[in-house]
């Protein structure tokens, strides 16, 4: 695939540092309240400090964006593990016990970056790498264990690529998935962001789904033109496509690649993977915002509603259902096997024990108020 490959050009390279800040959104308002235009993040830390959120960084990292263009960062402390007592030993205010729930967790912030101009559209990471998109038709790329921003394209840097990126999806620490609102999907290798491939196919229209199959070897995407397509990603090329009876918002292989879930309205329409032929079909009676495996049989469901569904992969029967936010649910990621976040408009991260033998004892276990209107969340850990 990487023959006679036209290279893409060099995106416009920075180091701008990613600070601790406590920027202060209010919901309600668009009006970002910034003093600096530049976008190194001011901060008032000590140096002492800034060296605690170096060593917390190189663990679990949780990044999240918002309509008000700020991309935030996060880390999960437990009491009395070493991750926590490095960042108290570090901090010269300490850790403040009660910042710490019940269940012995915290929400530690780690950075404010406000270096794209309008709503982050998608956000993506991997290892050490996060890589998130706007509205502002820009997608910058971060180094999370050196807090820098290295590089940034713009639409017009990405070669047979228009418009906003609108999904970003990362395999194997070594490659990059993207695609677009005008119907471009790039494959990109990360260990110097060559754009390897530009492949096209949703008919100009917004890609609006996109993942990776567990192998690495197959995507799929599907977009606003009713079409779904997979793609041979170790050749470069189309492998199948079909036209949907509705526009597929939201796209996810299962954990074991075996089936796909496309999420389109209030519906999870349920795929075989070998003969792409649909299962069956989950009536949510919400309207889809977000979906993501809890695990092989269990898939979470967030929407316009403020609760957090459960269902069964298989019997497509609910299993649970508990008021999770006070506004619609935006976004979700796993972390470890039995750790959901969620993200909301009402601007809060949330971490839920959640336990797939006995999926109606979920614990909130940590959150913090971003202040700010939530879009996207990833999550990765970032390697020592």
């Amino acid at each position: 695939m990487e023959k006679n490959k036209k290279k893409s050009k060099q995106p416009q390279s920075k180091k701008h540092k990613l600070e601790e800040t406590k920027p202060n959104f209010d919901n309600d308002d668009v009006e970002i309240h910034v003093t600096k235009k530049d976008s190194s993040i001011s901060s008032k830390i000590s140096k002492k400090q800034k060296i605690s959120n170096e060593s917390v960084s190189k663990e679990l990292v949780i990044v999240t964006g918002s309509y008000e263009k700020a991309v935030f960062g996060y880390t999960l402390l437990k009491k009395g593990s070493d991750q926590q007592e490095a960042n108290s030993e570090n901090n010269e205010n300490g850790d403040d016990d009660k910042a710490f729930s019940k269940a012995g967790y915290k929400l530690q912030p780690l950075f404010v970056s406000m270096d794209h101009e309008s709503c982050i559209k998608a956000i993506g990471a991997q290892d050490y790498m996060m890589a998130s998109s706007s509205t502002d038709e820009t997608m910058k790329l971060y180094d999370l264990k050196k807090k820098i921003e290295i590089a940034t394209f713009s639409t017009g840097s990405i070669p047979k690529a228009e418009g906003v990126v609108s999904n970003i999806c990362f395999y194997g620490g070594t490659h990059m998935l993207t695609s677009t609102e005008k119907g471009h999907i790039t494959f990109w290798r990360t260990k110097d962001w060559q754009c390897l491939v530009t492949l096209q196919g949703h008919n100009k229209g917004p890609v609006l789904g996109l993942d990776i199959h567990p192998s690495g070897k197959l995507a799929l995407s599907t977009g606003k033109d009713k079409s779904l397509f997979l793609w041979n990603l170790v050749k470069g090329k189309c492998a199948f496509q079909s036209k949907l009876e509705f526009a597929g918002e939201y796209l996810k292989f299962s954990p074991d690649g075996n089936h796909y879930v496309v999420g389109s309205a209030q519906d999870l329409h349920i795929y075989s993977t070998d003969s792409g032929n649909e299962l069956r079909t989950i009536n949510t009676k919400v309207v889809i915002l977000c979906f993501t495996f809890v695990s092989d049989k269990i898939i979470a469901v967030g929407g316009e509603g403020n609760s957090i569904k459960f269902f069964d992969f298989e019997k497509s029967t609910l299993l649970h259902e508990f008021e999770a936010h006070q506004k619609r649910i935006k976004g979700f990621t796993m972390i470890e096997d039995d750790k959901l976040v969620s993200i909301s408009s009402d601007g809060f991260v949330k971490v839920w024990n959640v336990n797939p033998k006995n999926i109606k004892k979920v614990e909130l276990i940590a959150e913090h108020s971003s202040t700010a209107r939530l879009t996207v969340v990833a999550s990765t850990k970032v390697n020592k």
